[in-house]
């Protein structure tokens, strides 16, 4: 029973602080107020995460370990590479409707808008996006899909247009369709297609 409220309490804190860096961010969050949001004390947020800092690092690299598992499954997948690609952008959008926060998170710490953010070594994880990424435009190229180019290269192209439309729909109000995913794996596809 004590483990289970641990869980809960401890989760309960995750999602409150989640909450509260990305409508405050991070110099503007502090732990009274997570505390407040989570219905727990200050000393239950320095007995599970040590600090704010810690805490925070914590949301920011579970977010980007899920992604990253996410987008490992879908380069796992037997589909082709056409098809991979498509679902790797879709993925993109999809997070952005289904957990805006988590992607705000991310995106605000990959791009430094906040000068106040603890130093996150992030090149670990976003480096692995891009070797998962990087993995199946290869086999887009051996498909004779794409044109033989650096498949890092590449990687970093479509990771750049995924990220303008993630960035409009995380800035604005208005959702880019999920079936723009279509249009970026076209043009794409066309750009270092044969």
């Amino acid at each position: 029973m004590k483990k289970e409220i641990k869980i809960k309490t401890r989760d309960s804190l995750l999602k409150a602080a989640l909450r509260v860096f990305t409508e405050k961010g991070y110099r503007g969050a502090s732990i009274r107020e997570i505390a407040e949001e989570a219905k727990t004390t200050k000393p239950a947020i320095y007995y599970y995460f040590g600090s704010k800092a810690l805490l925070y690092r914590l949301l920011l690299e579970e977010s980007l370990k899920e992604i990253n598992s996410l987008l490992q499954e879908i380069a796992d997948s037997n589909a082709g590479p056409r098809e991979k690609i498509l679902r790797l952008v879709k993925l993109h959008l999809d997070l952005c409707r289904r957990r805006p926060e988590n992607i705000r998170l991310i995106l605000v710490n990959f791009y430094r808008f906040d000068d106040e953010l603890p130093e996150i070594e992030l090149e670990e994880h976003i480096l692995r996006m891009l070797k998962i990424t990087a993995g199946v435009i290869r086999e887009g190229i051996e498909k004779k899909l794409l044109l033989r180019l650096d498949p890092m290269e590449l990687s970093l192209q479509l990771m750049g247009m995924i990220h303008v439309q993630v960035l409009a729909m995380i800035k604005g109000k208005n959702l880019v369709p999920v079936s723009r995913a279509e249009t970026i794996v076209k043009t794409f596809i066309e750009g270092a297609g044969r």
